[in-house]
């Protein structure tokens, strides 16, 4: 299970694992040939300056790598986004200043089947102030 920490510069760190296996039939991408899941279930960054790490589970082959990364990101809350070099995991500054959705899409790459698998978390803005939504009420 993802552990969700502080460091000691104070920006947070919001864990995510991603399991990606090739199932052939019954999964929920390319047309049911792959499975994944990602764990949690919704990335939601509670902070201002978030580092969202999202890294391959121990169960995801060694075959499958990041390969890029696409966002919806219409509040610009979204910087640095770095693919590391073991292309096992991504990561990302999440400003979060604004409450919305963000639609994030992973590409992954199956080397073995050279086949490109598409993963989307859902992911939950919820910036630390006062929700100004339920004002009134």
């Amino acid at each position: 299970m993802p552990q969700n920490k502080c460091n000691h510069n104070t920006i947070k760190i919001f864990n995510s694992l991603l399991t990606v296996v090739e199932v052939g039939i019954g999964g929920n991408a390319n047309a049911g040939r792959y499975f994944y899941d990602f764990n949690p279930k919704v990335i939601e960054v509670a902070d201002v300056e978030t580092e969202v790490v999202i890294g391959f589970s121990e169960v995801t082959p060694i075959q499958f790598h990041i390969y890029d990364f696409f966002s919806t990101d219409s509040f610009h809350q979204i910087k640095h986004i770095n693919i590391h070099t073991n292309k096992r995991s991504v990561s990302f500054i999440h400003k979060n200043l604004h409450k919305c959705i963000t639609n994030i899409l992973l590409q992954i790459q199956d080397t073995k089947e050279k086949v490109i698998v598409e993963c989307d978390p859902q992911v939950v803005n919820r910036p630390p102030v006062e929700d100004h939504y339920h004002e009134g009420t």
